[in-house]
């Protein structure tokens, strides 16, 4: 009670708050258009046809994050430290040298996909697997990859909603939108047209965030950095960029598994219950969209203190925000599969395991963040990849033993053992603890 109490009474809480609302309420408002996105695209799909385009949609996920070369992370880094520090024109130049690399990159693994599915096509496999479902995912890549980078780059410009809202609100309401209006006049779909469509309305909408950010400006004002800046930058960017990719492959790799072990029904049922049960992400979500900035303009800075202060006030708003959510999906979870497909309601014990694995997440607190922003990105990818090894190898067993329940359990502790480490990490070396433990062990802030 005496830390919430000094948290209350901190001059900054206000302004803490309000930051963290506002993300909250795009990340909720996001996170319902998610739902509805989705519930859609179960509605105007067949059950198979929703379980191709969750394997669809997860690879697409996945391969952006390759694309990315890591470098919305590393741009949240670099744009804080270089300001604080009074350099203004490497700041520009870091950010015009990651937008290009970012646009050139994100065409490798997508060409990959697109190779590999024509491949595909020839084959047994094209039943499913076919040219068209392919090129549909290597466009849904390269959107994906370039519209996260903006999202980043402007909120490392403290520009919360210009990154936000065209990603996370308008691209769901425009989905929902088309497709919910071919479901009402009856135009049959399949997986390959819905990814497809959804990646240009994300290509329209991430034009429309361009146009409305000094980004632009930028690309046009700013000379190229040198070689020096140019080598120093990928150095930094590696380990944060493999780092990425073991953390969506722990977020996407039972999506792109299940594919090889389940039926198609058992995959949609199993994707169904993934995108209700990540709806207790989005307060941590909301967080790490805040965090990352904060953590690099503080640590630079020296201010410790207010670092971890603002951090235990993240958790406060992330935990209240998150039990409820817990106690509704507990309560009311065969409902909201039914929502999505009757036959989905199967996948209940599904949706605990995997709601439980995101509680975690949300208690650890930004812990990973706190490591990139800090230097130490190899040690939050050693540690990603080591639970993630362990998660791959028991994937198999879990899979033909338990079924749909044994992947989600694994991927419920390895979330927990992941984020436990990060947490354990940040509070060894710098004395920040990022999870809800600070609050009984740590010592009380400042005044």
């Amino acid at each position: 009670m005496e830390i919430l109490s000094k948290i209350s009474s901190s001059k900054s809480s206000y302004k803490i708050l309000k930051m963290a609302s506002k993300a909250l309420i795009i990340k909720v408002s996001s996170g319902v258009l998610t739902f509805l996105m989705f519930l859609v695209v179960a509605r105007v799909l067949t059950a198979e046809q929703f379980g191709l385009f969750g394997v669809g949609f997860s690879l697409a996920l996945f391969s952006s994050v390759v694309g990315s070369l890591g470098l919305g992370t590393l741009i949240m880094r670099l744009w804080p430290e270089y300001m604080v520090g009074g350099e203004q024109k490497i700041a520009a130049q870091a950010m015009v040298w990651a937008i290009k690399k970012t646009l050139f990159v994100s065409l490798i693994p997508a060409g990959l996909i697109f190779v590999i599915f024509m491949i595909f096509d020839i084959t047994e496999l094209k039943n499913h697997y076919d040219f068209k479902f392919g090129f549909s995912i290597a466009i849904l890549t390269i959107s994906m990859s370039i519209s996260e980078f903006f999202s980043a780059a402007l909120r490392a410009q403290g520009k919360l909603t210009l990154a936000l809202v065209p990603k996370d609100i308008l691209w769901r309401l425009f989905v929902i939108l088309a497709f919910g209006s071919t479901y009402l006049i009856g135009i049959p779909l399949d997986a390959s047209l819905v990814l497809l469509g959804s990646a240009m309305i994300l290509i329209l909408a991430t034009v429309f965030q361009i146009l409305l950010s000094d980004l632009k400006d930028i690309l046009k004002g700013s000379k190229n950095a040198t070689g020096e800046y140019r080598a120093e930058w990928l150095r930094l960017t590696k380990p944060i960029w493999l780092g990425a990719i073991v953390f969506s492959l722990t977020i996407h790799a039972d999506m792109l598994l299940v594919s090889f072990f389940l039926d198609a029904e058992t995959i949609a049922a199993y994707f169904a219950a993934l995108k209700i049960a990540s709806v207790l992400a989005l307060p941590i979500l909301a967080i790490n969209q805040l965090s990352g900035p904060m953590i690099s303009k503080y640590y630079h800075a020296g201010n410790i203190s207010t670092l971890q202060q603002n951090l235990r006030l993240y958790l406060v708003f992330c935990t209240v925000i998150v039990l409820p959510i817990l106690f509704i999906i507990i309560f009311y979870g065969r409902f909201l599969l039914a929502l999505f497909n009757p036959i989905f309601v199967d996948a209940y014990f599904v949706l605990v395991a995997l709601s439980v694995g995101y509680l975690f997440h949300c208690l650890s607190g930004p812990a990973a963040v706190l490591l990139q922003m800090t230097g130490r990105s190899t040690l939050a990818l050693k540690t990603s990849f080591s639970t993630q090894i362990i998660a791959l190898l028991v994937f198999p067993l879990a899979a033909t033993t338990l079924g749909s329940f044994g992947i989600a359990l694994v991927r419920m502790f390895e979330m927990a053992l992941r984020n436990s480490l990060q947490s354990l990490h940040g509070y060894r070396i710098f004395g920040i603890n990022t999870s809800i433990v600070s609050f009984f062990f740590n010592k009380s802030f400042e005044k």
